[in-house]
């Protein structure tokens, strides 16, 4: 049995005993590396880190194994599937999720690559009790989608009403869809729709999801897991119609939460079945669909007034050079250069290339000679494994021509610095012990930190603190990071901070702190104006601002308009959080001019000034 099959039956035997509670099984899997790891422990070593008093105490065993393995193999035997979330082709959108499932079950013709792969997904969603108008406008806004050029896939729950509306309508215009169940891959809820499901498993790209085995019957709590999966799915939630209370609404909810665009069908004041709408719009969580020639546009899924620079053939052949669809790409810029002022809905049409390729190379267009700075990437993450060198090539291509590499701990430090020695002047390595790497062992790491010191990081990050998932080593964390601001402030170096959910302590350390003099930028920031602004009384400091500014309801971009662009620094955090259009993909360090497009649009200024002032930003702070 190889590695991979080893992992997923492990993935599986983790989703069957923490089911309902997914949470604890990503905690595991995150703290030992894999599920496969979460197995190797033996009783005892797992008891200690469920916890005492833990339900789940004895049921990581060689047992739930056995029963994964043939739970698997029954899969198999019917046509059916399962991906974990470690394994390619588990969806990139809904790992984003801060309560991701721990694995999917599938039923359809396409493997999961296909099913999950790099389209825009967009849901709809709305009542069971439909009405005469809902039934009329729902085929209407899906057909209206599927004159994107993009194609989306098409995502809901199935139910009666308005799901198996969507559903229907997308395979009517050649649309892909995927119906999410609340309930296990092997039964169909509602009964009546058998048929129906039964021809969106048969075609290509389309198929049936769920995070519950085999067996599981409906009950109330379990569509709402399976809302949390059609929000997490989707780039946008369009609510067609729903009453005040609804599982549609709570999709809508639940998606704003996730960061993502929400639109909502208007209705009449006194249209019971337009008052969820109604009140989504009011409440600012939903946009109203104004028109239907209009939506595309809308959802993000055909934009226009993006005109060309004058980059050269040769950059461009270089940046996407191995790549299948590269002469479409060269087309598309050709096409840009000969007629100024096309639109992208215009490229689209003409080259057959979707909308993020398409914007990626007008882009590339309008920032030659510009020079970039990534500020926190990961291109040794496994995510990259064997693309590495491509990597780079793109992102110096794009004019991203240097990239700050952020370490976690000891174990991949070698292999960081082992890249950095083959492109000097471009790469650029911090060397720091992660919060959520933070056990007991933590003063061996700092040791062993100190002991790379000499080997010249430009910064001592990533390092900070994340309360999000787990609080056992917050003390630890506190200690940790105290004495990691020793050593920058000791080797007169800027650090690299990760922060979630522990502000007040945060800034409890850095007062305490301030006699260091600390510098350095406040990677993937989060937090307030005002925060930032505390921060400057006691260090010099700056934030780092990725793929998140461009995500509709960002409130960074408040804080990206009120800062100045020295305060500013780009950072991609690839593989992670890659940037609108390109959301829910791997993310690359190619991809910081379409943050920094963001930032331009957001503080109404010139991509040059942007590029141009966040470049000598970084440049000072980590003198590279």
């Amino acid at each position: 049995m190889d590695d991979m099959m080893k992992e997923r039956i492990c993935t599986c035997a983790l989703n069957r005993i923490f089911g309902y509670e997914p949470r604890y099984a990503l905690e595991l899997m995150r703290t030992l590396g894999s599920a496969t790891s979460v197995f190797g422990l033996g009783e005892k070593e797992t008891g200690q880190l469920l916890g005492p008093g833990s339900k789940y105490h004895g049921k990581i065993n060689s047992r739930a194994l056995d029963e994964a393995e043939k739970e698997l193999e029954g899969l198999r035997g019917k046509g059916l599937g399962f991906i974990g979330i470690g394994e390619p082709g588990y969806p990139e959108a809904l790992k984003e999720c801060e309560d991701p499932p721990v694995g999917l079950y599938c039923r359809s013709a396409s493997p999961p690559g296909q099913l999950f792969g790099d389209r825009p997904a967009i849901a709809i969603v709305g009542t069971r009790d439909i009405s005469p108008y809902g039934r009329e406008m729902c085929p209407r806004i899906v057909s209206a989608i599927a004159r994107s050029p993009s194609l989306p896939v098409i995502v809901s729950g199935m139910a009666f009403g308005v799901d198996i509306s969507a559903h229907l309508s997308a395979l009517e215009c050649g649309l892909s869809t995927i119906g999410v169940l609340p309930c296990g891959i092997d039964m169909v809820y509602p009964a009546r729709h058998a048929a129906a499901a039964a021809r969106i498993a048969s075609s290509p790209g389309s198929g049936l999801v769920t995070d519950y085995p085999p067996g599981t019957m409906p009950q109330a709590f379990t569509f709402l897991r399976r809302n949390r999966i059609i929000a997490g799915l989707c780039s946008a939630t369009i609510l067609v119609e729903s009453k005040a209370r609804g599982g549609g609404l709570i999709t809508c909810r639940l998606a704003h939460g996730y960061g993502r665009e929400v639109f909502a069908l208007p209705g009449r004041i006194d249209d019971l079945r337009s008052a969820g709408c109604n009140a989504l719009i009011q409440e600012k969580i939903a946009e109203a669909i104004s028109s239907l020639d209009g939506l595309p546009r809308q959802l993000g899924l055909s934009r226009c007034g993006m005109r060309s620079g004058d980059a050269s053939e040769e950059l461009l052949r270089r940046r996407y050079e191995g790549r299948p669809d590269k002469e479409k790409l060269l087309m598309t810029v050709s096409l840009i250069r000969k007629n100024r002022g096309i639109t992208l809905d215009g490229l689209c049409e003409r080259t057959g290339a979707d909308y993020g390729e398409v914007s990626a190379a007008a882009l590339t267009l309008q920032a030659d000679g510009m020079h970039f700075v990534d500020t926190h990437t990961h291109v040794t993450d496994e995510a990259f494994s064997g693309e590495e060198e491509d990597v780079i090539a793109r992102a110096k291509a794009a004019g991203v021509d240097r990239m700050l590499l952020a370490d976690i701990d000891s174990s991949e430090r070698g292999a960081m610095y082992a890249i950095v020695e083959k492109h000097p002047g471009v790469l650029f390595p911090m060397i720091g012990l992660h919060p959520e790497n933070v056990r007991e062992n933590w003063r061996d790491e700092v040791d062993m930190l100190e002991s790379w010191l000499p080997k010249h990081p430009v910064a001592v990050g990533e390092i900070g603190l994340d309360y999000h998932w787990d609080i056992t080593f917050k003390e630890q964390q506190k200690e940790a990071l105290r004495a990691q601001f020793e050593l920058a402030a000791q080797w007169d170096l800027p650090v690299n901070i990760h922060l979630r959910d522990a502000m007040q302590d945060f800034m409890s350390i850095v007062k305490d702190c301030a006699h260091l003099h600390l510098r350095g930028n406040m990677h993937a920031y989060s937090g307030s104006i005002e925060s930032i602004m505390e921060m400057q009384k006691y260090g010099d400091w700056r934030i780092g601002v990725g793929g998140v500014v461009t995500f509709k309801n960002a409130h960074l971009r408040e804080v990206v308009k009120a800062l100045p662009l020295d305060r500013i620094l780009l950072e991609t955090d690839a593989p992670y959080m890659a940037p609108v259009p390109l959301r829910g993909t791997r993310n690359e360090s190619s991809n910081i001019p379409l943050i920094a497009a963001k930032i331009a649009e957001i503080k109404d200024t010139s991509l040059a000034t942007v590029a141009e002032e966040t470049t000598a930003a970084a440049e000072k702070l980590f003198g590279i």
